[in-house]
């Protein structure tokens, strides 16, 4: 099952549409088919908590289950408009806690940090908001595309609850840089919001990828790069991602044996080539 989460229906409609999901009665706007239920949570961090909470305590999922909390935020910095991002880290604005979901495999979507916090971003001196995020001390790259929403906290304090760091994504398209927007630009952004989703789902069922999947040539590989068994892992989910995404991996690892650069003689050796490998793949 895939479970779906947005703030607004506005954000929901292009999946309502293209995934044909019906309505269904709940405390929460809930729409689904046979493997996925959307709900819209509403705004603000609790209620996109106890959204969370009331659909996986009915619907209680399984390993191979996963939760997407998908939206519209606002860009603080290093973030360009009208682009969807994979958020690595969400601070919660009031708590100051940090929340990281686990992107073993990262396909072209970019990535960003996620502020959450109860109160719309307004992005001007005077917004109580705008002066809590330029004073806090919050840790961040100064290179880091830095987004603002009101729900990304709450999903990533209850998701964990029900399913592992590896089942949960957050995916938000910047929409403003704290301006007021249009329901056409929610619009615009939901689809391009719907696009990305599709891109992500080849790894996120890579990365629920039991250990034995797949079997192709993945044992011998890991033994000639000297794998751990967490190195094994990752290469598994690698190696299954391109087979869900239609990348010819074999190709492109016949290739570091035909160079001399398969095998190596020690697990750092390996290491570094693993993550070389990975990039040639994804990029």
């Amino acid at each position: 099952m895939i479970f779906l989460y947005t703030a607004l229906r506005a954000e929901a409609l292009p999946f309502i549409r293209n995934l044909n999901l019906k309505m269904e009665e709940g405390p929460f706007p809930v729409y689904r088919n046979q493997d996925t239920i959307l709900t819209v949570t509403g705004t603000g961090p609790l209620s996109a908590a106890a959204a969370v909470s009331s659909v996986l305590n009915i619907h209680s999922p399984g390993e191979e289950d996963f939760l997407m909390n998908i939206g519209i935020a606002a860009g603080i910095s290093n973030a360009s408009l009208h682009t969807v991002y994979r958020i690595h880290k969400v601070t919660d604005l009031s708590s100051g806690k940090d929340y990281y979901p686990d992107l073993l495999i990262t396909p072209s979507t970019p990535e960003a940090s996620l502020i959450t916090g109860a109160k719309r971003y307004a992005g001007e001196p005077t917004d109580p908001v705008f002066r809590t995020v330029s004073d806090s001390k919050l840790p961040v790259l100064s290179d880091e595309a830095i987004l603002y929403d009101m729900e990304g906290s709450g999903i990533a304090m209850a998701a964990p609850h029900f399913l592992a760091p590896h089942q949960i994504r957050i995916l938000k398209a910047v929409s403003d840089e704290g301006n007021p927007i249009t329901k056409e630009d929610v619009s615009a952004l939901s689809e391009l919001l719907y696009q990305a989703y599709l891109e992500e789902l080849p790894c996120m069922k890579a990365q629920c990828v039991k250990e034995e999947v797949p079997a192709v040539f993945c044992d011998s590989l890991a033994e000639d790069l000297h794998a751990s068994l967490t190195m094994r892992r990752s290469l598994s989910q690698l190696l299954y991602y391109c087979e869900l995404a239609g990348i010819d991996s074999h190709s492109v690892i016949d290739s570091y044996y035909q160079r001399g650069l398969l095998p190596v003689n020690d697990r750092q050796k390996g290491k570094i080539l693993l993550e070389e490998i990975r990039h040639e793949l994804l990029r």
